[in-house]
């Protein structure tokens, strides 16, 4: 009975972790200290969701936080799956501008959020660009989790659109 009581001491931190990840953008880790959500701090033109233009630091690296950082999926240097984006957005930024191992493509084209690699997956609509990652793209993104809402999908595709900068 003690080992069953550690293992689930040990699993329930996971779990509530894991429940946490897949919150909203409210509850990420933000790279500015503040709280991760569009609009709060009053400034002008920084929040994606309120007319102006998305800002990586402030809108996308939230999301891309919540949703991909995970250690399980793109949150780990040592097993990423071919892209590392960690909470901080210094590093986060740097890998986007890499290109995908598996769709020989940019993650993120600044200004061409169809030809982003990101916002394919993120789409999903990686099944119209197959001829470029061999055998398959792959799934969705995020994996096992929920699709990102359209709403989320729009404001990283009008951070692309804008020029991608890093914000």
């Amino acid at each position: 009975m003690p080992t069953r009581a550690l293992i689930l001491l040990f699993l329930f931190p996971l779990l509530v972790l894991g429940v946490m990840a897949c919150s909203s953008s409210s509850s990420a880790p933000s790279p500015t200290g503040s709280s991760g959500t569009s609009g709060d701090s009053g400034t002008s033109g920084s929040s994606g969701t309120s007319g102006g233009t998305p800002k990586f630091r402030a809108d996308v690296n939230p999301l891309l936080g919540a949703s991909c950082a995970l250690a399980a999926c793109h949150g780990s240097s040592a097993s990423n799956l071919g892209i590392y984006i960690p909470y901080d957005a210094a590093e986060a930024y740097a890998s986007l501008q890499k290109q995908s191992p598996t769709a020989k493509m940019s993650f993120v084209v600044p200004g061409d959020p169809k030809n982003s690699y990101l916002q394919i997956k993120l789409d999903g609509t990686q099944g119209q660009i197959a001829s470029k990652c061999g055998s398959t793209c792959g799934a969705q993104m995020p994996l096992d989790l929920p699709v990102l809402t359209q709403e989320k999908r729009d404001l990283i595709r009008a951070w692309i659109q804008a020029g991608a900068k890093n914000d």
